[in-house]
């Protein structure tokens, strides 16, 4: 069978897709679930546990059907020649719907493990998703990316301990400064 020219782009492409797709998806789900820690979501997070498969199926699904007005949105503007607005527009709802869908599925997550199809699949499905990360990982750029981004917070932790000492430090002697003058 013949390659055509296209063939190897298109698949770096979709690689990339799921790369970022798997990387946004964790990020997203550290952060939705902070968030969820400080929401008063315990009565909605204890009914979805003690639900069954089937609403646990249903649950899935609903940021896909709350996302489709957005979609509907994302073309009408693309139709009016507002691409910018078009693609963060995009950007945006991929971004709520990927933190939406990891909230539900570390919610529904234990009543989905009952079935055993679902366990293969989603075995296959990290097993995979391995495959795909496992070179990324051990790249070059990664590691030094990840070293850097250390250092960076290394910095970062300093620095803030120092301004908040100087701001603590101006914020007491404002407040003698203002006893003296009273």
């Amino acid at each position: 069978m013949k390659r055509r020219w296209w063939t190897r782009p298109l698949l770096l492409l979709g690689w990339f897709y799921v790369l970022m797709e798997f990387i946004t998806y964790d990020v997203l789900r550290v952060i939705i679930l902070w968030f969820a820690q400080r929401l008063p979501l315990r009565p909605f997070e204890s009914w979805v546990r003690r639900q069954g498969v089937r609403v646990a199926f249903v649950l899935l699904l609903m940021p896909t059907l709350f996302l489709v007005p957005i979609k509907f949105l994302e073309v009408w503007l693309f139709m009016k020649h507002h691409y910018v607005s078009g693609v963060f527009a995009m950007i945006g709802a991929k971004l709520v719907g990927t933190a939406f869908v990891a909230y539900l599925f570390s919610l529904t997550k234990p009543a989905l493990m009952t079935l055993p199809r679902f366990v293969r699949f989603y075995a296959w499905m990290m097993a995979w998703r391995q495959r795909v990360l496992d070179p990324v990982l051990q790249s070059r750029a990664y590691q030094r990316m990840r070293v850097f981004r250390r250092w960076l917070r290394s910095r970062w932790v300093v620095w803030r301990s120092k301004t908040k000492q100087q701001w603590w430090g101006r914020a007491l002697g404002r407040l003698r400064y203002s006893r003296k003058s009273a």
